[in-house]
């Protein structure tokens, strides 16, 4: 290449540069790097902005990390240092106080490790979406006031039920005792349903909290068999054998995500097929695997699969019922013990559904 290409290739590239530039603008983004190695932290006028600091102040990544909600703050660091050590994909939703203004704003940060010149950065960009989150808030309060209401009477009701079916339980009225024990089915999967969605409101509100302890992840999966082999009679499930596992996590949550991807599998899988549970580990991570031999998830479904509210569209799952809030909440919860939650998936093969615990051994 001569001198002429080489000035011809360089102006291609400002342009392209001032194009991205004016963009950026544009859409009222706010951009940032990291240096890897030595965590250099440099950034856009409008980033400086939306975490309430004046233009000609200077903004260290300490003082706007500090300027991040308290509930929130731990996770944005944890979720960023995973980025730096695993060199995984950054995506948080996350509130800010102004530094100055105090300012209530919600943003939406988009990072990735990325190479610039032999060096490695930590390169992304935030976008104010506090209309659309307050928006999320307010349906969500909606969601949480009308769910508990709801439960009440359900409550109710269920205690009705067991009442009759103590009463008749030595009649030899088969018809009756049929439907009072169906009855009570259905409202035990209307109780899940509502959980769900006060689960949900309270994951949205900040108001989930996660009680860690130390515990062994076998013996919540041995308590997981017993339970499936209770109350699973339409499908083979598997457990396979585990060594002692110690994990610093929120047992009863872990257990309800446990207990959601068996019910996923079970919902989303031919009767009489196997399911299998398993659990591994290495010196980080405990990983939980799901598997189960149904239909299989489409790629395109899979990069939605754990979005609130997403349910796979088809003419086969139009009988099966679910909001599509049972793999949300997984993935929430994982992601608040900064563990991680995918699936591995083929059309016609059946899925696995796997989350890691990071492998703690002290006491937060």
């Amino acid at each position: 290449m001569d001198i002429t290409d080489q000035y011809l290739a360089g102006a291609d590239i400002r342009r392209a540069e001032e194009s991205l530039r004016m963009a950026v603008d544009a859409a009222g983004l706010g951009t940032f790097q990291i240096g890897v190695d030595d965590r250099v932290f440099t950034y856009s006028p409008k980033l400086k902005e939306f975490f309430g600091f004046y233009p000609d102040e200077f903004m260290s990544y300490e003082a706007a990390v500090s300027q991040v909600h308290p509930d929130f703050r731990d996770l944005l660091a944890a979720n960023v240092e995973r980025a730096f050590s695993e060199n995984a994909r950054f995506d948080m939703e996350y509130p800010i106080i102004g530094f100055h203004d105090e300012k209530l704003r919600w943003v939406r940060a988009i990072g990735e490790i990325q190479q610039k010149e032999g060096k490695e950065y930590f390169t992304g960009v935030i976008h104010e979406i506090t209309e659309k989150k307050l928006d999320e808030i307010r349906k969500n309060d909606f969601i949480g006031i009308v769910s508990h209401e709801l439960k009440t009477p359900l409550t109710s009701i269920k205690t009705y039920i067991q009442l009759m079916q103590a009463k008749f339980s030595t009649t030899e009225d088969d018809f009756l005792s049929k439907i009072l024990e169906k009855a009570d089915l259905q409202i035990n999967k209307m109780t899940t349903m509502i959980n769900g969605f006060l689960d949900i409101s309270r994951l949205e509100s900040g108001k989930i909290h996660i009680n860690r302890q130390l515990f062994d992840l076998s013996d919540l999966l041995k308590a997981a068999e017993e339970e499936t082999t209770a109350t699973v009679d339409s499908h083979i499930t598997v457990f396979a054998p585990i060594r002692s596992v110690q994990v610093n996590a929120d047992r009863d949550k872990i257990e309800q995500v446990i207990h959601n991807l068996i019910s996923n599998a079970v919902k989303y899988s031919p009767a009489g097929s196997t399911i299998r549970i398993s659990c591994t580990s290495d010196d980080t991570f405990a990983y939980v695997s799901v598997k189960d031999q149904g239909k299989g998830i489409k790629p395109e479904d899979i990069a939605h699969i754990f979005d609130r509210y997403y349910r796979v569209e088809g003419e086969e799952m139009q009988s099966i019922s679910g909001f599509g809030i049972g793999l949300y909440l997984c993935s929430e919860i994982i992601n608040h013990h900064h563990g991680s939650v995918w699936v591995e998936s083929e059309v016609g093969a059946g899925s696995d559904f796997i989350f890691s615990l990071p492998l703690d051994t002290e006491m937060d």
